[in-house]
């Protein structure tokens, strides 16, 4: 049996009467994704299918949220989790490739550049299918891209965060980034803090965060702190988890601490990727989103790539 997906229809991220409908028309016909982001109406049928994770990335500008994003999807590429995880196809490809074609040699920049989510960017979706290797369970990961002008908006308030980010409501995990280049200067560590602070209770006071989401605190741009080689800074680091359940006790035994480099300026610093696989293990691992059809036993992966094949033999 399955569990319930109240949280999703709540959302309005699935229908009551969504389980069970299937393409009638008799044409034979396989559609390919376009690759483009998802909206919430076409989470519909992944949340039906099989077992999903939804993750909410939230941040400051510039903290290096389409970079994380970005590193993760390089690393099924290259191969890099196929010891745990196979790639078993994604319905944004081509979104994925717009936000990874300036990070490389092709795109003839000096420097890796992943740009900025365009404001306004609050109904789209990236997502990611992996089965697993141990298991052969599938499980499809869907990602925001949300623009950090887009969260500075709902500043302290509840009732707009409420309005503009709903399906918040059904995010497994609640993932904020701090900007690690701003907690490097101890002058501006308050400030970036408290922005993550005041947002995390917006939406915990506005009933936007699951009783048993995992709110998972990521600092970005590790290879700038490394350099530093301050010792001060890991204790400051260590007291970050301890001062966001004091403040909001409502979130106490859920939060975890993370410090990555995605994609860092001097890989003698930091190799590319640094802590990043740690953090994808955890959101795989603790998925907690069943759909309500039973789950299908999958014998062969099916992607944009093979459907292509099918397609050729018909």
């Amino acid at each position: 049996t399955s569990r319930d997906n109240s949280d999703f229809i709540d959302a309005g991220i699935l229908e009551g009467d969504s389980e069970g409908k299937t393409d009638t028309d008799g044409s034979g016909a396989v559609q390919l994704p376009e690759g483009q982001p998802l909206s919430v109406e076409q989470l519909n049928p992944i949340f039906a299918a099989e077992k999903s994770n939804l993750c909410i990335l939230a941040g400051d500008v510039g903290s290096g949220k389409t970079a994380l994003l970005t590193n993760i999807y390089h690393a099924v590429l290259t191969g890099k989790y196929q010891e745990k995880y196979l790639f078993a196809g994604s319905q944004t490809l081509a979104a994925f490739e717009e936000r990874a074609f300036p990070t490389r040699v092709d795109s003839m920049r000096a420097q890796p550049d992943v740009g900025r989510t365009p404001k306004g960017s609050i109904d789209q979706f990236l997502h990611l299918r992996f089965q697993r290797r141990d298991s052969g369970e599938m499980i499809n990961l869907l990602t925001t891209d949300f623009a950090g002008e887009d969260f500075k908006e709902i500043h302290a308030d509840i009732h707009a965060a409420q309005e503009r980010f709903p399906v918040a409501c059904a995010a497994a995990h609640f993932l904020y980034i701090l900007n690690g280049e701003l907690l490097i200067r101890k002058r501006d560590r308050d400030g970036e803090l408290l922005r993550m602070e005041h947002l995390l209770r917006t939406f915990s006071d506005g009933g936007l965060l699951k009783h048993n989401s995992r709110i998972l605190i990521v600092i970005s741009k590790y290879d700038l702190i490394a350099k530093m080689d301050e010792g001060s800074f890991s204790d400051f680091a260590n007291s970050i988890l301890a001062r966001v359940v004091k403040k909001i006790p409502a979130l106490e035994e859920r939060c975890r601490l993370y410090q990555i480099a995605a994609m860092p300026g001097d890989t003698e610093t930091c190799l590319v990727g640094y802590g990043v696989e740690q953090l994808l293990d955890d959101i795989l691992a603790e998925s907690s989103v069943w759909s309500k059809a039973t789950q299908r036993q999958v014998s062969e992966m099916k992607s944009q790539f093979n459907l292509w094949g099918e397609l050729a033999k018909r």
